[in-house]
């Protein structure tokens, strides 16, 4: 059984390296549960995360959730509030003329961004020998508030850049002027305005309780469907580690995350190491 887990959870680990890296970060998180009667429990907790190859704060953040125990170890059903305020990078986009002609760029400047998120989760898990398996359904729903975003715009294509004293864009293949706003008023503000998203994500994860240790191996993936596109899958999570509980109150976790995804929070592949600590009472 040992080695069918140990193959399980090789796989799980290869198949994200194999993938095309383009980041590296690491995910931090605290947090406490109080068991309030046999089915019921709360959680509060902390989050921070770095990205960008650990040189940025991509997020940091807060949550409350209850637990229910609908059929205790078998199906258990939770709901959740989740503050987080999300780094947004700098953002290049291409401006056209009426023509349709390429006249120039707006330049978004970097910011963080409120976002409301409350969860509502189905968990199902069955045990077969000293392995768990779950699987886990959750319906979650985000509210980005309105943000306002400094942008700078850069218009026309400067023909002699070696007498050329101002601020200007290169886009790799011309030279955009920009002008100062007393003189132009070519800085203004982008107005992000509020928006929800709805998602569905699924989680099958496989456990392992090894005898006489509290060290307890997990492997998982998750699927993100965007409800409000159709249901195309946006985001993909491979996660790989084990936890470890100290005299039943502490609880220790240390995992690899692997996410591939295609939305507005990431673009691309993201390899992270994930620390986080839990009080239980």
């Amino acid at each position: 059984m040992r080695k069918l887990f140990t193959t399980i959870l090789g796989a799980a680990m290869l198949l994200p390296v194999m993938a095309q890296s383009d980041d590296f970060g690491l995910w931090t998180s605290v947090g406490v549960e109080k068991k309030i009667n046999k089915r019921l429990s709360a959680e509060l907790g902390a989050d921070m995360r770095f990205e960008d190859n650990l040189q940025q704060v991509h997020r940091w953040g807060f949550n409350v959730g209850l637990d229910y125990k609908i059929i205790p170890k078998i199906l258990k059903l939770g709901v959740g509030y989740i503050f987080m305020d999300d780094y947004n990078p700098r953002e290049e986009k291409a401006n056209y003329n009426s023509s349709g002609n390429l006249n120039g760029y707006n330049i978004d400047h970097d910011f963080y961004r409120d976002k409301h998120r409350f969860v509502v989760d189905l968990t199902g898990k069955i045990s077969i020998g000293r392995f768990g398996i779950a699987l886990r359904e959750r319906y979650q729903f985000t509210h980005l508030v309105t943000q306002n975003v400094a942008r700078d715009k850069y218009r026309g294509v400067i023909t002699n850049i070696d007498n050329y004293t101002g601020r200007y864009y290169y886009d790799g293949t011309n030279y955009y002027g920009y002008r100062d706003p007393e003189g132009g008023g070519n800085t203004d503000i982008d107005v992000k305005r509020c928006k929800n998203k709805h998602y569905l994500r699924q989680r099958l994860q496989l456990t392992y309780n090894i005898k006489g240790i509290p060290l307890e191996p997990y492997a998982s993936f998750e699927l993100s469907n965007n409800l409000s596109n159709g249901f195309s899958i946006d985001k993909r999570r491979w996660r790989a580690g084990a936890t470890y509980t100290i005299k039943k109150q502490h609880e220790l976790n240390l995992g690899y995350v692997y996410t591939n995804a295609e939305d507005d929070d990431q673009n691309g592949n993201l390899h992270c190491i994930e620390v986080g600590y839990k009080f239980k009472f």
